[in-house]
C-alpha cells in the first residue's frame, strides 16, 4: 500500500512538471531573423505599455501572420485585430512582414 502512495506522489509531481514545461513561454526566430517570445500561441513583436499587473503587447499569429493587440492583467486579457493607418490613409489590419514590421 505504501508503494503505491509513492507512485501516484511520483506520478503526479512527474505530471505537474510536464505541465509547467509545456506551458512555459518559449522563444522562436521570426522571418527577420529575430528570436521572440511565445506567449499562447502567438509570437511577441514589441511591448506597447507595462505597468504593475498589466501588459499591453502586439502579437502575430505565426499561421497568418496577422498582428493582435493583447491586453493581460491578473484576471482578464483582451485581444484584437492591430489596425494602423495604411499608404492611402485608410486602416487596414497590420499584417506582419507585409505592412507591420
Amino acid at each position: 500500500m505504501q508503494k503505491d502512495k509513492v507512485k501516484k506522489a511520483v506520478l503526479l509531481t512527474m505530471l505537474m512538471l510536464l505541465i509547467v514545461v509545456l506551458a512555459g513561454c518559449t522563444k522562436v526566430t521570426d522571418p527577420n531573423g529575430i528570436e521572440r517570445n511565445v506567449s499562447y500561441g502567438l509570437v511577441e513583436v514589441e511591448t506597447i505599455m507595462k505597468n504593475i499587473g498589466q501588459q499591453t503587447a502586439v502579437y502575430y499569429d505565426p499561421k497568418t501572420m496577422v498582428c493582435y493587440l493583447a491586453t493581460f492583467s491578473a484576471y482578464q486579457m483582451g485581444l484584437s485585430p492591430y489596425y494602423i493607418i495604411g499608404e492611402d490613409g485608410k486602416p487596414e489590419i497590420a499584417v506582419y512582414g507585409v505592412n507591420y514590421n
